[in-house]
């Protein structure tokens, strides 16, 4: 299973790994929502590491966390750079319909 990792330190240099985007939801009571970018190898430029605005072609971000994992596991990927800077991932709901 891969790590998720925060610091882009952890990340050597030709390592392969995928990078989730973590943002506030557009309006109020949406989910929070996540973008995964995958097929990256370290080391870690700035850009990569940067917050960003999210292209709308995002997911609720504990489903997309679940399916970077599996796509890890199936890529041989074994980290997965976390990119919350507003610390949203951990506040948010579990989707009842992904159960």
């Amino acid at each position: 299973m891969a790590e998720i990792v925060l610091n882009e330190q952890a990340i050597a240099d030709g390592e392969p790994y995928f990078t989730v985007y973590v943002d506030r939801p557009r309006g109020a009571g949406q989910s929070i929502v996540a973008e995964l970018e995958m097929d990256l190898t370290g080391p870690v430029t700035p850009e990569i590491a940067a917050p960003r605005k999210l292209s709308g072609f995002e997911f609720p971000a504990l489903e997309l966390m679940h399916k970077a994992k599996l796509r890890a596991a199936e890529a041989g990927v074994q980290k997965i750079l976390l990119v919350d800077p507003l610390g949203l991932l951990s506040l948010a709901r579990i989707n009842r319909y992904d159960r």
